[in-house]
């Protein structure tokens, strides 16, 4: 029998306590994902049950906690309960739950939303005099040069219809100053809030920020990822790695990349690697870097189009790797460690079991981490990884 113990805490939305639950067997799983929605499954005994109110879809939610050989309990996930699912007979109930930042698949919410277009004050008269004007009221409008930082923050906070206490932290080298003109969010805008979470991210990629929410609400941006090249822990062999289940290897995206900025023509700038053209031939890419980057001088316009593409890591060979650990494994002192979130994290992988055609000895990023159990409770991870090159 494993000496981790899980339990779940069922609160209503003012952070009540409503029941603790032990998950039946082996049905506990969870996930955190690399600048997404991370979630939970697990089943209820019937017979658990001291009152029905202890949960519903949208109505309660989860605190998920771990301990370990009897010491205190630590939350490593929290967030919203979804829905649920019964079968007669079954003597279970199966619960389902998204993290806090499902609070944010939802669009951007505007207050006209609370009136009908005919409402002489707030209706669809003022919404078009707004939009015309470009105003905040009823077109979320982030002025030119406009700090990321401030934005993600703003997105967080004011874009949800009703706040859930959403805290900000950036951590990371790269958070400067990072002036940016974000495209308004016109009224009826059907985009959700993530998405332009997403994005912001996306004109600094590959390297550019990650995000999760933690179990208290609280959402990390890391720039550039979370921990860029020093890794946490290092897997070797079968001394902690259970399996590999798929390791791949794409080949370079591009040994020849072009980054595109606005305009027809656009702005562009170039980057290629002449070594891996010798061994790879010469592969063009062109890439959009997004109106994100746009600006009214013309000389900072090409200075921010030649740092963007030359921040794109399309040259070396991409290289995936899914492996599972045994998580109280990696860390004596605190076996708990790595059952939390560690997306954006790095870690060192030593692996001969490939040999002769190739062997693994690289640093690679966490950007998926799924646990499961068996009945008799023993826990293992399953981590998708992308092989950093510095």
């Amino acid at each position: 029998m494993s000496a981790v113990e899980a339990q779940v805490i069922h609160r209503d939305h003012s952070g009540g306590l409503l029941q603790v639950f032990k998950p039946v067997g082996d049905s506990l799983t969870y996930n955190f994902k690399a600048s997404d929605v991370g979630g939970i499954g697990y089943q209820i005994a019937q017979s658990d049950l001291l009152f029905p109110d202890t949960f519903a879809p949208y109505r309660t939610d989860y605190e998920l906690q771990f301990r370990y050989a009897g010491g205190s309990w630590t939350p490593v996930q929290a967030g919203i309960h979804v829905p649920v699912e019964m079968a007669a007979n079954s003597g279970v109930v199966q619960v389902g739950g998204k993290d806090w930042l499902h609070y944010l698949e939802q669009p951007w919410f505007f207050d006209p939303y609370n009136v009908d277009a005919d409402d002489l004050t707030t209706g669809l008269a003022a919404v078009l005099l707004d939009q015309f004007d470009l105003t905040t009221a009823f077109c979320q409008f982030y002025p030119i040069d406009s700090q990321v930082q401030t934005v993600l923050t703003d997105m967080v906070v004011s874009g949800p219809p009703a706040s859930i206490g959403y805290t900000t932290s950036f951590v990371g080298s790269g958070w400067g100053a990072l002036p940016i003109n974000f495209p308004p969010i016109m009224f009826q805008d059907q985009t959700n809030i993530i998405d332009h979470i997403r994005s912001l991210s996306s004109m600094f990629d590959p390297y550019g920020f990650d995000f999760y929410v933690d179990w208290d609400k609280k959402i990390y941006f890391y720039k550039p990822r979370r921990n860029p090249t020093t890794p946490i822990y290092t897997l070797v062999d079968n001394t902690t790695i259970v399996d590999i289940p798929s390791w791949r290897n794409n080949g370079p995206l591009a040994t020849h990349v072009v980054g595109l900025g606005p305009g027809s023509p656009a702005w562009w700038a170039h980057k290629k690697d002449q070594d891996n053209i010798n061994v790879f031939r010469h592969w063009l890419r062109l890439e959009q870097l997004g109106d994100a980057i746009r600006r009214k001088n013309a000389a900072r316009l090409l200075r921010e189009v030649k740092s963007s593409t030359d921040d794109l890591q399309f040259l070396f060979p991409h290289k995936d790797l899914q492996l599972t650990i045994k998580p109280e494994l990696l860390n004596i002192i605190n076996p708990l460690d790595m059952y939390k979130n560690h997306i954006g994290d790095v870690i060192d992988v030593d692996y001969s079991g490939f040999l002769p055609y190739h062997r693994i000895d690289a640093k690679f990023w966490i950007i998926g981490q799924d646990f499961h159990n068996d009945s008799s409770g023993n826990w293992l991870c399953d981590l998708t990884l992308q092989q950093v090159y510095e």
